[in-house]
């Protein structure tokens, strides 16, 4: 089941016991789908419409994504986006998260493509096109 997913805001719920709710609000929101094979990009988009703050997303695993996957990441969650993982999503290739990266994540500090089809001449492609649009660092982890 899909709904079965893990969500975490913050470092925990201490915040708002505490009446610290700014401080927790300023925390990035984390969803973590990683090793769901049956999320598919269909499910994504429920997934994230359901999210739409989310800044760091982990989908490890997923085999089920398609390339259209980052267009709706990016159409739901585009900007808010600091950190996406997609350790061992083989069915994803380099075309599929070139295609205008720059623009659709442009917060986008940590990419983790660890496992996946994606060629050295791709990753690089992404870090020099972010530094031509004068967009922030980015770390690839591969």
């Amino acid at each position: 089941d899909v709904a079965q997913h893990r969500r975490v805001k913050g470092r925990g719920d201490w915040a708002s016991s505490g009446g610290l709710d700014d401080v927790e609000s300023a925390l990035p929101e984390t969803l973590d789908l990683s090793g769901r094979t049956d999320v598919s990009s269909t499910a994504i988009r429920i997934l994230l419409d359901a999210q739409p703050k989310t800044s760091i997303l982990k989908l490890d695993g997923c085999l089920g994504l398609g390339d259209d996957s980052m267009d709706i990441i990016n159409s739901v969650l585009g900007v808010h986006v600091t950190e996406l993982s997609l350790v061992g999503c083989t069915q994803l290739k380099g075309d599929a998260l070139m295609l205008n990266f720059h623009k659709k994540f442009p917060c986008l500090h940590t990419l983790n493509v660890r496992g996946c089809q994606i060629e050295n001449k791709d990753k690089a492609l992404m870090i020099v096109s972010r530094t031509i649009c004068g967009l922030p660092r980015i770390e690839i982890r591969s």
